[in-house]
């Protein structure tokens, strides 16, 4: 009685009051079906009376892995949504009757047999214990006065963001702008040959592309070493430092590791183009087209 007033208590801060929830519980169960006013309280108090209790079979109240294992009886909370959204009492059909909350009362071992239906009940858990689950996204649309999960306030702008990208691009044939390297790629694959006039905009970004070329450039020559002004660079340096070793560490820590690879191999096509003319257009493979960009300085 506990574990279903908990609950209430619950439903009744969330939304208020608990008219018109029911209860499906277990046609053997005994946990509350017996004592609605007794000494265990009484969720009448909560808006709950005797005739929203329903006595149902095992195959909707009764909770097992579909496995041997743990089991037991169980009570589902439901809301009636009223009579727009089904037949009175019809558990099978429409959307009227909604499980929003369960309580699962693990306390019996199942052994063999179907799915749901027509197993043993082989024993009692020795620990028994009570499995609760509240359907958050049931909660919210009931709530909002929603008919299902994807019109709440989280989920549909979503959804009406998607339809309006969709509407605006795929059904008006409209490709969005890129935004990474590939988007682009995959939009201008090759030129058309004609010419595009220079704007403010495209002079500035080129003015920027320059500067950022060339501090690129000074920071490799820095790294990397600058043959023509005889400079081995930082890495130049470290590679000096070390020598033959083949770590620097730190006491216990690798710092920089210098290790000689194997000798790599490579296919001489060159060499195969002048042993074999006959067969060597035979392993040519078209590649895609490749568009050079390049910057006029």
């Amino acid at each position: 009685m506990m574990a279903v007033e908990t609950t209430l208590r619950r439903i009744t801060y969330a939304i208020g009051n608990a008219q018109g929830v029911m209860f499906g519980q277990h046609s053997t169960g005994e946990l509350f079906l017996d004592d609605i006013s007794g000494s265990g309280g009484s969720i009448g108090a909560y808006g709950v009376d005797s005739g929203s209790i329903i006595r149902l079979g095992s195959k909707d109240n009764f909770w097992s892995m579909g496995v041997p294992g743990p089991c037991g009886p169980c009570s589902e909370i439901l809301i009636d949504r009223g009579p727009a959204y089904g037949a009175d009492r019809d558990w099978e059909a429409g959307d009227r009757y909604m499980e929003f909350w369960n309580l699962v009362f693990m306390q019996n071992i199942r052994g063999e047999g179907p799915g749901k239906e027509g197993y043993p009940i082989v024993g009692d858990l020795p620990a028994k214990n009570i499995d609760t689950g509240l359907g958050l996204e049931r909660v919210a649309y009931l709530l909002q006065g929603v008919d299902n999960m994807y019109e709440i306030d989280e989920v549909f702008p979503v959804i009406a963001r998607a339809s309006e990208w969709w509407d605006r691009h795929i059904v008006a044939d409209v490709p969005p702008a890129p935004t990474c390297d590939s988007d682009i790629k995959r939009l201008y694959p090759s030129d058309n040959g004609t010419v595009v006039e220079a704007n403010p905009k495209s002079l500035e970004l080129i003015a920027r592309a320059i500067e950022l070329r060339e501090q690129i450039a000074a920071l490799e020559a820095e790294l990397e070493g600058d043959k023509k002004a005889g400079s081995i660079g930082v890495i130049g340096s470290l590679k000096a430092y070390m020598g033959e070793a083949q770590r620097l560490v730190l006491g216990a820590d690798d710092l920089i590791t210098w290790k000689t690879s194997k000798p790599a191999q490579r296919f001489d096509s060159k060499a195969f183009q002048a042993a074999h003319p006959e067969l060597y257009p035979q392993f040519l493979k078209t590649g895609e087209p490749v568009r050079r960009f390049l910057i006029k300085e």
